[in-house]
């Protein structure tokens, strides 16, 4: 009998290499067994060359961050609350001093309306129905819980948030002035648009700005009873009906725009010239990612934005970038890029507002006159002389020491307009730009009017050793701007941060502070009204 090999003895070494043998076998036919089928590995590559595409030089990971798309949802974009800092006011011109703040504050982060949330549910239940892996989560994505129907465009804890943040570091900027001039109604006037979303944002405001500073602590020399009395500061909102609002819920009370500007097929014309360049190409990703040989699922393009619509609420309300916004990563080019999904719909939305109430169409500075010359009222006031309490108190004092208002996006956009900000002087948007043009315009709506965005002005009197304030004399004083809590320059105004109110007086009368809003906001205004036009400067179309 031959001898046997002696390589081939029963040793711990041989039985080893025969165990590691048999698992190869076994891991070879399990991953035949898993096998993608070819319509999913076909889909599996197209995805693949969608990354390879948008990532030419094989970057780890090209797709754009949760931070980055934050700051690019228009509208929907949560505040940054990250770039701001809390700090006392410091930096008062000498020889003046602080006597009045202004605030326009859109309200905090909110739901969905009702109706959309609904529209949700329905497109997740449609998307739902494929059967390609790695999208199970949309059969049990819980819309209904996330976005209760009940509670459509309602103000989110994260919006409560907001704006309390918000009042407390302006709070913390004005401590002296607080102090100087605590809380009475006579003293602030705070008002809201008639929506929940808004007064419910003007409560958190306030909560935060009078933070410390509660009045009822010591009255007239006398301690009260901490026992007996609330344990924040009360304070009075006053609102006025839809309609009758000219100043927060401004597009309610104005038809003539209504009719001509917002409701004007003309309006979105340079919006759907961009979007045909887009929308159809990302429904036809979607509709191939999302279809297999078991299942088929065919994405329109109002699904597209309904897509991104989801996606924006999930991250502005949840911070969260792992659901409708992955589809749009991987449905698009997904580099934070000028191509991106992200910023297709950003400029989109952009090219929407800006017809709608940005400054291409004159009328659109109009239906802002009001609030502006209220300003410009309340501001010559406050330099002329101390406030004078009537004798009548429903009359109201002849100025405030802080005038706070709470709205809507379209209050931002409507002021922002009539001071002239953001005004795209150069080159007006249009729906065929290049990518270049794009990157350089003004108007981005993600940075003009987030949610919980705000215009404030501080309003600078000479201190009372240095100057005799009389209601005959021209009052002497200065107004800085800020947007979204930075100091801004005001156009008009050069290069300093502090404007002459003789030059912030004329820039406002320019642009149309005492107009005649009811008579320019009809239908039909009266022969021999002056009104401004309701067309765009340029017309493509």
């Amino acid at each position: 009998m031959a001898a046997r090999n002696p390589l081939w003895r029963r040793t711990p070494l041989n039985r080893s290499w025969q165990n590691i043998i048999l698992s190869l076998f076994v891991i070879v036919f399990i991953a035949q067994l898993s096998a993608p089928t070819q319509a999913q590995a076909q889909s599996i590559a197209n995805d693949d060359n969608i990354l390879a595409a948008a990532n030419p030089q094989g970057k780890k990971d090209s797709s754009p961050s949760l931070s980055w798309i934050q700051k690019h949802l228009g509208t929907k974009s949560p505040y940054p609350h990250g770039d701001k800092r809390a700090s006392p006011l410091r930096d008062t011109p000498k020889g003046y001093e602080l006597a009045q703040v202004h605030l326009v504050n859109r309200h905090g982060t909110r739901y969905p309306s009702s109706s959309k949330i609904i529209a949700y549910q329905k497109l997740a239940a449609k998307l739902g129905k494929t059967a390609v892996p790695g999208y199970e989560w949309l059969k049990t994505w819980p819309g209904g819980e996330l976005y209760p129907v009940e509670q459509g465009n309602l103000l989110t804890p994260n919006g409560d948030s907001d704006l309390y943040q918000i009042g407390r570091r302006f709070g913390i900027r004005y401590k002296d002035f607080i102090n100087r001039y605590p809380y009475d109604a006579n003293t602030y006037d705070i008002r809201s648009s008639m929506k929940p979303r808004c007064t419910q944002s003007a409560y958190s405001f306030t909560e935060g700005f009078f933070q410390g500073h509660h009045t009822s602590v010591e009255v007239n020399g006398i301690k009260q009873d901490k026992s007996k009395r609330p344990p924040l500061q009360p304070v009075a909102i006053s609102t006025l009906p839809a309609g009758l609002d000219k100043e927060i819920a401004i597009q309610d009370s104005c038809p003539r725009w209504v009719e001509k500007i917002k409701e004007d097929d003309n309006t979105v014309h340079e919006m759907e010239v961009y979007q045909k360049t887009f929308l159809p190409q990302l429904a036809e990703r979607l509709t191939s990612l999302l279809s297999n040989g078991v299942s088929q699922v065919n994405v329109t393009t109002k699904d597209v934005e309904s897509i991104y619509g989801i996606c924006s609420y999930e991250v502005s309300v949840y911070n969260n970038d792992k659901t409708f916004c992955e589809l749009l990563k991987r449905g698009g080019p997904v580099s934070e890029s000028k191509n991106s999904s992200f910023v297709n719909f950003e400029i989109s939305g952009d090219l929407d507002d800006y017809y709608v109430f940005g400054p291409v169409i004159p009328f659109n500075r109009h239906p802002g006159c009001f609030l502006g010359t209220n300003l410009a009222n309340s501001i010559e006031a406050a330099l002329t002389a101390d406030p004078v309490i009537p004798e009548d108190d429903e009359l109201g004092p002849s100025y405030y020491r802080g005038v706070f208002k709470f709205g809507h996006s379209e209050t931002i956009f409507f002021l922002s307009t009539f001071l002239g900000l953001h005004n795209q002087t150069s080159v007006y948007l249009t729906g065929d730009m290049t990518p270049e043009q794009y990157a350089q315009r003004d108007f981005y709506t993600s940075k003009i009017s987030p949610f919980s965005a705000n215009i404030a002005f501080e309003v600078y009197r000479p201190k009372p050793s240095n100057a005799i304030r009389k209601r005959a004399d021209s009052p002497k004083g200065l107004v800085r701007l800020l947007v979204n809590e930075d100091p801004t320059i005001i156009p008009g105004c050069g290069s300093t941060y502090f404007c002459e109110w003789d030059t912030f007086k004329q820039i406002l009368q320019k642009q149309g502070a005492g107009c005649d809003y009811e008579a320019c906001c009809v239908l039909d205004p009266a022969d021999g009204q002056t009104c401004l036009s309701i067309d765009p400067l340029t017309r493509n179309y």
